[in-house]
């Protein structure tokens, strides 16, 4: 029974934890310095990840399989509580 409880607490954490990451506007977009130079016009000659910026319908014509991870991030905020902040809740 506890190990059924602890699975689903852990199916709760991370439904949770997901839904706050795409929560979040995307700060990084796909743009290929060569579409840039032509005054963004890559709307015709996608045929790769970019397609997602330019034109997510020419999705359908890049060929093969490509994973990416798009806007990967980690940050440490400065709410954190650390060593000192634990130590003076602890003596109060």
């Amino acid at each position: 029974m506890m190990r059924l409880a602890l699975k689903w607490s852990l199916v709760a954490l991370v439904s949770i934890a997901v839904s706050a990451v795409y929560a979040q506007e995307p700060t990084v977009f796909r743009e290929r310095t060569r579409f840039l130079g032509m005054g963004g016009v890559g709307i015709a000659v996608v045929d790769d990840e970019s397609a997602l910026f330019y034109n997510p319908a020419a999705l359908t014509k890049v060929d093969g399989t490509k994973w990416s991870l798009i806007n990967l991030q980690a940050r440490v905020s400065e709410d954190i509580l650390d060593l000192d902040d634990i130590a003076d809740e602890v003596d109060a």
